[in-house]
């Protein structure tokens, strides 16, 4: 594969990773602000998503013997970093592959149901959702490639016929909304729907070879495509479904709800309806066997586990067990996953993490650097003081002193 190709399949993989479960979760935390609130505050969050991507960036073409996080962390921060590290990691895994697989199930049931007249229960669709992708995964890495490939493929195509057959269900005075009260409820799923950093970096920066120009334009291009598609995605679901009401965003929020399950109530097209449902579940699914590979990285690397034959299968086992049971034993999983990994997962791993590397980088092990972030110290300051601030808010509204 020539490098064009190569640097394409990564912008692909970034953006794959990226466009997942936020597409259920997104419009109902955005919700009752209002599209041009929340697509400004999105703005803003894709930028400081981006730059830390790029703090990643400079960390592993300097140490290109390191492959994963784990591993990096251990090597510039120490052992006790890397304790924090694992449970870090673990937490925003498993709680983001609990989001998707809570938002699939809801859908794999309505399938059946339409399709074959079985009526079985969301968590048992969740649970059939769970199952079947980690059987798909335990088959093999190439496996998973090739089928990625398809459903990412078949994503691209719902979405553009989504576009086409959405725009005349806009409405426009849906899309006036502007409430800025509590707009920064909305910041850690704004950051979930960029997180891709610790999950992908280290992996595309050896498949790249460590060529700055290349994973730059792959970072920097997947970044980019991810706001276009949320962006309209926003435009179609804040202009569709009313804010309030019995089958409103802000009702979806109270009750722990995707987007879909209103978005069919506010759809008059029923072709419309299933592109939106397409759409939705492949993105889910490209997400669900992307950070499924991931882990199985992380945990191959942390516990030395070769990721072959049975050692594969075994992985593949700790990962599924307690997803599935998470995923369909609790209620409002959905919502309340997608706010933890954003708040607190991508606030530390995403967001707190790269700082602490570059700083121990540039200032402790004083290595040149081939390629630097601009902004020098007040930069990596002011970074970080951001993702505190965002940690901070997160842990206030879970434990109630902030609503």
């Amino acid at each position: 594969m020539n490098n064009m190709m190569k640097v394409i399949s990564s912008m692909f993989l970034v953006a794959g990773t990226c466009v997942g479960g936020g597409m259920l979760a997104l419009p109902v935390k955005t919700g009752g602000n209002g599209f041009i609130p929340s697509f400004f505050l999105m703005i803003g969050c894709c930028f400081l998503m981006t730059l830390t991507a790029l703090l990643y960036l400079e960390v592993i073409v300097n140490i290109k013997d390191e492959t994963h996080v784990i591993s990096l962390t251990s090597k510039l921060l120490g052992p006790k970093f890397k304790a924090i590290n694992w449970i870090v990691y673990l937490f925003m895994s498993y709680a983001s592959l609990v989001a998707y697989a809570s938002g699939g199930g809801p859908m794999v049931s309505d399938f059946f149901k339409g399709v074959f007249s079985w009526g079985i229960s969301p968590g048992s669709g969740c649970a059939f959702f769970i199952i079947i992708l980690g059987v798909i995964s335990c088959i093999g890495e190439k496996l998973v490639g090739k089928i990625n490939t398809i459903l990412v493929s078949a994503m691209i195509v719902a979405y553009f016929f989504l576009i086409g057959a959405g725009a005349s269900e806009v409405h426009s005075e849906f899309l006036l909304l502007q409430n800025y009260t509590r707009l920064y409820s909305s910041i850690p799923v704004l950051l979930t729907i960029f997180s891709f950093q610790a999950f992908i970096i280290p992996g595309i920066g050896s498949y790249l070879e460590y060529d700055v120009k290349n994973l730059k334009i792959a970072i920097i291009g997947g970044v980019l495509l991810t706001l276009a598609i949320y962006s309209v995605w926003q435009l179609l679901v804040l202009g569709t479904v009313p804010a309030k009401g019995p089958f409103g965003l802000v009702t979806a929020l109270k009750n722990g709800h995707p987007a879909t399950l209103y978005l069919e109530q506010a759809i008059s097209n029923p072709s419309t309806i299933k592109m939106a449902l397409f759409f939705a579940f492949f993105a889910l699914t490209t997400s669900f066997l992307g950070m499924t590979l991931g882990l199985s990285e992380f945990l191959s690397d942390g516990i030395k586990i070769p990721r072959k034959g049975f050692g594969y299968v075994f992985l593949m086992i700790l990962i599924i067990i307690p997803t599935l049971f998470f995923a369909t034993k609790f209620e409002r999983v959905f919502i309340i996953a997608m706010d933890i990994t954003g708040g607190f997962g991508d606030t530390l791993l995403n967001g707190l993490l790269p700082v602490a590397f570059v700083w121990s980088l540039r200032y402790k092990l004083k290595k040149k650097s081939s390629y630097t972030v601009f902004g020098g110290k007040p930069l990596l300051v002011i970074v970080f003081l951001l993702y505190a601030l965002f940690f901070i808010q997160e842990l206030l509204v879970q434990t109630g002193f902030l609503h």
